[in-house]
């Protein structure tokens, strides 16, 4: 069941990835993606999604960001 959940998350944050090559200012999928990237423990790349949402407007995830980013 991990692996299925594993692959499922890697798939979400490739067609995140490819709509922020199609809209670089999407933010909701920068939201959508630091949320799959948490939860695959890739902390890194979450913060610098979450970063780039509270750069784009976005300040509902600033509790979030302060919580794993800081």
């Amino acid at each position: 069941m991990r692996t299925l959940f594993w692959f499922c998350t890697l798939l979400s944050i490739q067609a995140y990835d490819q709509a922020i090559r199609l809209d670089p200012d999407y933010v909701m999928a920068y939201e959508n993606r630091a949320a799959a990237r948490y939860q695959l423990q890739d902390l890194a790349g979450c913060c610098a999604d979450l970063q780039r949402c509270l750069d784009l407007g976005m300040n509902q995830v600033a509790d979030f960001h302060k919580q794993v980013c800081n």
